[in-house]
C-alpha cells in the first residue's frame, strides 16, 4: 500500500477578513520593539516583501532604544498604537538581554509587563494574533556574564527566554535568533554593524525575511533592498523559510493546521483522509473539489475518479472566516481501474 502524505501548516498565521474593515482587506500588522526593530526600517523591510509579493498590508512600528517590556508599559505612545487600528498581528520584541536570566527572573521582572501589555492588546481587540520576536547574540556574547559569554551561550539562552514565555503565554515565538545562529555559521556573511551588536542591512533583512515567512508561509523571493548582494539575498530567504516551516512545532507557529493523506489501495475509491485543528473554530466547510462537501473536523472522502482536485477548507471562528487551499493528486493504479472497468461492464 503506497501512502502520500500532505501536511498543509496554515496556522492562525493567515489573514483574517473578518477584522480587516477598515483600509479594505489590507493585513494590518504592528511591530513593537527597541534598535532591533527599527535598525534600517526593518518594518519598512517587511512591508515591502509584502507588497512585492502581491499582498496588502499596512505595517507600522512603535520602537524606543533599549527598551524592556517593563520600559514598553510606561510608554503612552505604544498604548496609542495597540489602539489605533484593529491590529491583524501585533509582534512584541524587549530588551536582548532581559531574556538571558533564568525563569525565575523572568516570573517577576518581565512577565507582569507582559500581562499588561497583552490586556491592552486584547482589549483593543481580541483577535489580534501576538508573536513574539527572538532576538539574537551578541557577535562575541556579552563578557561581562559567564554564563552569556560566547555568541552561541547568549544565542541559546535567549532562546530559552523567549520559548519560556511562548509556552507560558501560548503565544508563537518567531526564531529570528536561531535563523541568525544558522547563517552566522557562513564566514563570509556579516549581519552587525561596528558595536557588534545591532544589525546592519543584511541582518535587518535576516529579521525581515524570517518574519514574512512566519506570518505568510512563503519564503521572501520578491524584494531584496540595497546593500544586500543577491547571492546572499537567496541563501537568506531560503534558510530563513526552511528554519520557521522546519520548527514550526517547537515554537507554536502551526497550532492550527490542515492534514490530508491519500491512501492508494486496489480499491476502486480513493481514500483521502482529512483532519483540522482551529482552537476558536465554530463551523468548518470541506469542499472536495468533486462537488462533494462535509461539515466534519475530520473524517474520509473518497473520490471516484482520477484527477486532480482542490480542496478547500473554509473555518468559521468568532472573529471570522478563514479559507485554506490544498492540490490533491488522484490516480488510480492501472490494475485498480481495469478491475472496476470489468466490473461495471458485467453488470
Amino acid at each position: 500500500m503506497k501512502i502520500v502524505s500532505f501536511l498543509f501548516f496554515l496556522s492562525f498565521l493567515a489573514a483574517n477578513p473578518s477584522i480587516a474593515q477598515e483600509d479594505d482587506e489590507a493585513i494590518k500588522v504592528l511591530f513593537i520593539g527597541n534598535s532591533f526593530t527599527y535598525m534600517n526600517d526593518m518594518a519598512g523591510l517587511f512591508e515591502k516583501m509584502a507588497t512585492n509579493s502581491g499582498k496588502e498590508v499596512i505595517v507600522e512600528s512603535n520602537t524606543k532604544g533599549g527598551a524592556s517590556f517593563k520600559e514598553h508599559t510606561g510608554r503612552k505612545d505604544m498604548y496609542r498604537a495597540i489602539n489605533k487600528r484593529k491590529w491583524d498581528y501585533i509582534i512584541l520584541q524587549g530588551y536582548s538581554r532581559e531574556m538571558t536570566y533564568p525563569k525565575e527572573y523572568l516570573d517577576t521582572a518581565t512577565m507582569p509587563y507582559i500581562d499588561q501589555i497583552l490586556d491592552s492588546i486584547y482589549q483593543n481587540n481580541s483577535c489580534t494574533n501576538v508573536l513574539f520576536y527572538m532576538t539574537w547574540g551578541y557577535e562575541v556574547g556579552y563578557p561581562s556574564r559567564e554564563e552569556i559569554k560566547t555568541f552561541e551561550m547568549m544565542a541559546d539562552t535567549i532562546r530559552n527566554g523567549y520559548k519560556f514565555i511562548g509556552d507560558h503565554y501560548k503565544i508563537p515565538v518567531v526564531p529570528v535568533g536561531m535563523v541568525w545562529k544558522e547563517l552566522r555559521k557562513r564566514k563570509d556573511y556579516d549581519f552587525y554593524i561596528s558595536d557588534q551588536f545591532h544589525p546592519n542591512i543584511n541582518g535587518s533583512y535576516l529579521v525581515a525575511s524570517t518574519f514574512f515567512s512566519a506570518i505568510f508561509n512563503e519564503q521572501n523571493e520578491d524584494f531584496r533592498p540595497f546593500g544586500v548582494r543577491k547571492r546572499q539575498s537567496k541563501v537568506i530567504t531560503e534558510i530563513a523559510f526552511k528554519y520557521v516551516t522546519e520548527h514550526s512545532d517547537e515554537y507554536k507557529l502551526n497550532q492550527n493546521y490542515i492534514f490530508m493523506h491519500i491512501e492508494e489501495g486496489r480499491k476502486s475509491n480513493h481514500k483521502l483522509e482529512f483532519n483540522s485543528s482551529f482552537e476558536d473554530a465554530t463551523k468548518y466547510l470541506w469542499k472536495f473539489g468533486d462537488g462533494e462537501e462535509s461539515d466534519q473536523q475530520s473524517g474520509v472522502h473518497l473520490f471516484k475518479e482520477s484527477g486532480e482536485y482542490e480542496v478547500n477548507l473554509i473555518v468559521e471562528s468568532d472573529c471570522g472566516a478563514r479559507e485554506y487551499r490544498q492540490m490533491v493528486n488522484i490516480q488510480y493504479p492501472k490494475r485498480a481501474r481495469r478491475i472496476r472497468l470489468e466490473t461495471e461492464s458485467e453488470e
